[in-house]
């Protein structure tokens, strides 16, 4: 891989510079900071050296083939030089590293095993030492499972030989703390390892020399192998997978506990319609629903709110959220002057952001604002076209979501300009460098009607080495990109894409995106049939058995609910829920299961199948249920069966309390991202913070508004850290978007101004219109 194409012999003279001048004193933040900022090649080869040999020990330690272990090397330090700007820069790199390299080397594990046999590899297998001890594979299994702070220190200090003093620096740690953790780190894990018969020695990183052929290659040009790459793509996916996941996840129970909330804006009242006022029938309180002309009223209250706190660091997205909301109120000249101020506020900025442009525009396409939708996406185009040399990738994926909505509102201008820009970036994109931006590229082509050019892409990939192993993830994009053609088009190019895949016979790990987009697409176009077979084909091994991406399963046939759900088909729906309930079932091991039985479950009681959410609340853990338990009494509030809401509202309630009082045995030394170092006493404030939030959640939507204020008042008092300040504000939002969404519009209204750090205002004046959403959807009377 070639970072920007330095000679090796210019490298050799910036070593020197290093070791005589600051940049070889710069902390890993600095030096990451520099390279995210201007690509700065030395300091990336310094990260290298500082850290390669730890990650060749993390990489031997899992891998007993040395060939296998330098490709993971390598790969990790790409994952390194691609997602380098998702690293939190305050403080050491090597943690990070550490867990990418497992990762890596665990997956890498994997594909040897599937595609030789073992006694054969190993005897073929050229050992890195001549005695190499046998117990690395547990030791650096045990550090990995090390809470992260101790588990930082343990790398930096023992895995990697640095001194306390330059531990302390790097960490940006007092020395006693680096030393408390430290030794703290070793004596649990040598309890960890005294249980499995171990004596804890640490392995100096002087022992492990570093692989010079792979550290060779990472300087040249352009000899990074296919296998490197489809390592690294692999786990970058599953990285960004997990992080879009938890995202979609939050959404997802905003909207699932409100009644898919968010999804009514694809379907708006009847602005003649006027909502009559009904008594809320509430164990707490009692009060009449606002009328549309009270709410309308209230909501631009709620963006008068939101504009007087000025400018906000997040891109307007309260202010759309807002706006979106006024906009289904029937408020259209409220929702256009609120969505423009939100526009004016971002590209106010210093710097712009076409991601923050696109989204305000992405909203005002839902809520019919075509023409001022038009002149944001240009303008979030424009600000694409101009992010410079680097990274250019990032440019293709913003026009990309950019050309779909100019496509969904008929821009044709609009769209063939945005493609022309996209032609010529990709057009200076080297593949050997930015070897991911080819599917998004081809989906773009497709989405804005040029299919021929798509296919041929297809062919060229198909016949180029470098491109080729990313065959499967474009055929998916295409077929995303079907949707903005007529039926019996995207019918054809769906067909072709379906049929391209069956020969290439993805791995699971490249199902997970080509599939999923696949099973979206048959939906789309009313193949249901078609859609639960490719979505319950992801993860499955050609033996049938559940690979590590088989999680993907449920969340898939989630999606492909959602569209039938979309086109009228509720029973439908219901059962492809219940087949994801199933795919569940069937694979015990699957990661993250709880997570997932919240998202079926609430799902499922959004659709009216209370039996089968009851199904997931039982095989969810205590302390929670609650979420899935709450969108059931949503469900049972929207069908007047009110007894039997307030009866699954107090189940909710208590199985909240036990997330407060006690740690669920899902949560329990969780396991956090890469680079992410949270303090064992931190990491339990958070989680006790999340819990109260959601109790005082419950709380709101039982109408004991007294209460909620008391809990996040308890949540304030739990620690007196800065973090903690965004817990609060969720809480904040919570509870006003809980008022909301039981029709309490005023009362949420005065709950979120009345707030005075303007931060939580904010979340909270977002979760008043997040809670109108919630409201509306309740108060339709749904499909049989």
């Amino acid at each position: 891989m070639r970072i920007n194409g330095t000679s090796a012999g210019i490298a050799d003279s910036l070593r020197v510079l290093w070791d005589s001048g600051a940049l070889g004193l710069a902390t890993d933040a600095q030096l990451l900071e520099r390279f995210v900022a201007s690509r700065d090649e030395a300091a990336f080869s310094l990260l290298v050296d500082r850290h390669g040999a730890m990650v060749w020990s993390a990489c031997l330690a899992v891998l007993s083939d040395v060939h296998d272990a330098q490709d993971a090397w390598q790969a990790t330090f790409l994952i390194l030089f691609r997602r380098a700007g998702s690293i939190r820069r305050t403080m050491s790199v090597g943690p990070w590293l550490f867990g990418v390299a497992r990762r890596v080397s665990l997956r890498a594990r994997n594909e040897s095993r599937r595609r030789q046999d073992l006694a054969i590899k190993l005897a073929a297998m050229t050992p890195l030492l001549a005695d190499p001890p046998e117990s690395w594979a547990d030791l650096h299994e045990e550090i990995d499972r090390l809470p992260a702070l101790e588990r930082a220190a343990i790398i930096v200090c023992d895995l990697e030989g640095v001194s306390h003093e330059d531990a302390a620096r790097r960490l940006s740690w007092p020395v006693r703390t680096v030393r408390k953790r430290l030794y703290r780190g070793r004596d649990r894990l040598r309890d960890r390892l005294t249980r499995r018969g171990l004596a804890l020695a640490p392995i100096p990183a002087s022992v492990l020399p570093l692989p010079q052929a792979a550290k060779a290659a990472l300087a040249r040009c352009g000899v990074v192998s296919p296998r490197v790459l489809s390592l690294a793509q692999g786990v970058s996916r599953v990285m960004m997978l997990t992080s879009w996941k938890t995202v979609t996840a939050g959404l997802l129970g905003v909207g699932i506990l409100c009644g898919a909330g968010m999804w009514a804006l694809a379907r708006p009242d009847d602005p003649k319609k006027e909502l009559r006022a009904r008594p809320v029938h509430v164990a707490k309180v009692a009060f009449t629903t606002p009328s549309d002309a009270d709410a309308r009223l209230i909501l631009r209250k709620a963006a008068e709110g939101a504009m007087a706190l000025g400018k906000e660091p997040n891109g307007s997205w309260s202010l759309t959220q807002i706006a979106s909301a006024q906009a289904e109120a029937g408020d259209r000249d409220g929702a256009r002057a609120t969505f423009r101020q939100a526009v004016a506020d971002a590209m106010a900025k210093d710097k712009p952001n076409a991601w923050w442009l696109w989204r305000i525009g992405h909203f005002q396409v839902l809520a019919g604002e075509a023409a001022d939708a038009k002149a944001t996406l240009a303008k979030a185009a424009d600000i694409a076209k101009a992010l410079g040399p680097e990274p250019k990738d990032r440019a293709i994926e913003v026009l990309a979501v950019i050309i779909q909505e100019q496509r969904r509102i008929g821009d044709k201008d609009g769209t063939a300009a945005t493609v022309a820009a996209m032609r010529i970036i990709q057009g200076k994109i080297d593949p050997k460098v930015d070897p991911f931006s080819h599917p998004t590229f081809v989906g773009a082509l497709a989405a804005a009607g040029e299919v021929d050019d798509a296919f041929f892409m297809i062919e060229f990939m198909r016949n180029d080495a470098t491109t080729r192993w990313n065959l499967p993830g474009s055929l998916g994009k295409i077929a995303e990109g079907a949707q903005f053609s007529d039926d019996a088009t995207a019918k054809e190019i769906v067909r072709r894409v379906a049929d391209e895949l069956e020969k290439l016979a993805p791995k699971p790990n490249e199902q997970v995106f080509s599939y999923g987009d696949l099973a979206q697409a048959q939906a789309r176009l009313g193949q249901i049939e078609a859609a639960r077979r490719t979505a319950l084909s992801i993860g499955r091994n050609a033996d049938g058995s559940f690979d590590l991406v088989s999680d993907t399963q449920p969340y898939i046939l989630l999606c492909v609910a959602v569209i039938q759900e979309g086109k009228g088909d509720r029973p439908g729906a219901r059962q492809t829920m219940r087949l994801a309930l199933q795919s569940i079932r069937e694979n015990p091991n699957m990661r993250g299961v709880q997570g997932r039985l919240e998202q079926v479950g609430g799902y499922q009681a959004a659709l009216g199948d209370v039996e089968g959410a009851r199904e997931v609340v039982a095989m969810m853990e205590p302390g929670l249920k609650h979420k899935v338990l709450l969108a059931i009494a949503q469900h049972q509030k929207t069908a007047g069966a009110f007894a039997a809401a307030k009866t699954t509202t107090e189940e909710a309630k208590a199985d909240a309390a036990i997330a407060v009082s006690s740690k669920p045995k899902a949560l329990l030394d969780p396991q956090p991202q890469p680079g992410q170092i949270v303090e064992p006493e931190a990491a339990d404030s958070q989680r006790r913070a999340f819990a109260l939030a959601d109790v005082a959640r419950v709380q709101a939507l039982d109408g004991d508004f007294d209460a909620a204020e008391q809990t996040i008042a308890s949540i304030a008092r739990l620690t007196k850290a800065p973090y903690l300040q965004s817990n609060l504000a969720h809480a904040q939002k919570q509870v006003a978007g809980a008022r909301a969404s039981i029709g309490d519009l005023s009362g949420a209204l005065a709950t979120a101004l009345k707030i005075e750090a303007p931060d939580a205002k904010r979340k909270a004046l977002e979760g008043v219109a997040a809670g109108y959403h919630a409201w509306k959807a309740a108060t339709k009377k749904p499909n049989p």
